[in-house]
């Protein structure tokens, strides 16, 4: 019998065990959906901070950082020497690819996709910030679309080159498209992890992350996806949690007014005048925030808990063994967008075409 399928009746076995070895209310209650914690119970999410233009100066890691995880693609050598993939696709696409294996918080048939944006034009929008995943800043716009999209080797793309064909940029959730993917989203995901060790992450690390539960369809992501979680939050964590999506929000909104290092450019470099709703909202964001000379943007904080006993935050591990093992940096990317998303004033686009058409993005910049 094939090993993943042997793997996954293991789990399923493991699941029915530690389920029903739980109080008969608890078991209910995960069930309803009603026993995790969500977000905005922690979190306040209507705290507007003054930003001003930086970039990336907290969670960007150094060169030797960014080599340990991306060697082929952050070597400048081969950045100077090699054109650009010509196949911008990923190898796993955002067509959310079933597997059958098993996401980090024990479900089943899991759905595959990128952390980093594959979308056809939209993922423009990732060139500034993926040189502070990587640990190179080029001046050359070119050399920036490399980073993300990859070099041409002999006659394929390059083995091991551009972050969003990373294996480190791939995630692994039950219902990714519906929950995480979308928007706006109804779960967020942060690396358990001090912002020190992200940046120093080696690629094979085990860590943890909690799982918040979000918005109007808070109930049922917890419902379908933290039915069988092992593990809650400690209070630390749950602040180093906060902590680390705080950083990167602040710094990925204060990148939006760098014009020296102008990501609206580069934006514009690639998608022209692409009339996708998601896009025309993000580029009306940036201009928004570029037209104040205070602007601020709502950064998340950690609310004052009177006791933290009734507070259970989901927590599941990502394992060097699993089938997925994303890069925290990444991972901690995508939860600071989740987060943009669920306040309405989403810090990079989601569009998936380079025509205009209907969209189920709701965002607004108010």
């Amino acid at each position: 019998m094939n090993n993943r399928i042997v793997y996954q009746e293991e789990i399923r076995a493991s699941n029915e065990r530690f389920f029903d070895a739980l109080p008969d209310k608890e078991q209910k209650e995960r069930m309803r959906g009603s026993f995790f914690t969500c977000f905005e119970a922690i979190c306040a999410i209507d705290r507007d901070v003054p930003i001003t233009a930086s970039n990336f100066p907290n969670i960007r890691r150094s060169q030797t950082q960014g080599n340990r995880i991306f060697p082929t693609t952050a070597d400048e050598s081969l950045l100077e020497i090699c054109d650009e993939a010509t196949s911008l696709q990923s190898d796993t696409t955002n067509t959310n690819q079933l597997t059958t294996t098993v996401d980090f918080l024990y479900n089943e048939e899991g759905e595959r996709a990128h952390l980093f944006s594959n979308a056809p034009v939209c993922h423009a929008a990732y060139f500034m910030i993926v040189q502070a995943a990587c640990g190179v800043f080029p001046q050359d716009y070119e050399k920036r679309r490399k980073l993300l999209n990859g070099m041409k080797g002999r006659r394929n793309r390059m083995k091991d080159s551009g972050v969003k064909h990373s294996k480190y940029n791939k995630f692994h959730l039950f219902l990714q498209k519906q929950l995480l993917d979308c928007t706006p989203p109804a779960l967020i995901i942060v690396p358990l992890i001090p912002l020190s060790e992200i940046q120093q992450w080696d690629g094979t690390t085990s860590y943890d992350a909690m799982v918040l539960p979000c918005g109007q369809r808070a109930i049922y992501a917890a419902r379908m996806t933290l039915p069988y979680v092992r593990s809650v939050c400690t209070p630390m964590e749950i602040q180093t949690g906060i902590q680390v999506l705080s950083s990167f929000v602040t710094d990925i909104a204060e990148s939006l007014l760098d014009e020296d290092n102008d990501v609206l450019q580069d934006f514009n470099m690639t998608a022209g005048s692409i009339r996708d709703p998601s896009a025309v909202r993000w580029k009306e964001l940036v201009k928004h925030l570029r037209s104040h000379d205070s602007p601020s943007y709502p950064v998340p904080a950690l609310k004052i808990m009177a006791t933290w006993q009734s507070v259970k935050v989901a927590k599941g591990t990502f394992d060097k063994d699993a089938s997925c093992l994303p890069d925290p940096f990444l991972l901690a990317a995508k939860a600071a967008i989740n987060y943009s998303s669920l306040v309405g004033r989403k810090l990079m686009p989601s569009c998936s075409t380079v025509s205009s058409g209907d969209s189920s993005d709701h965002d607004s910049l108010t």
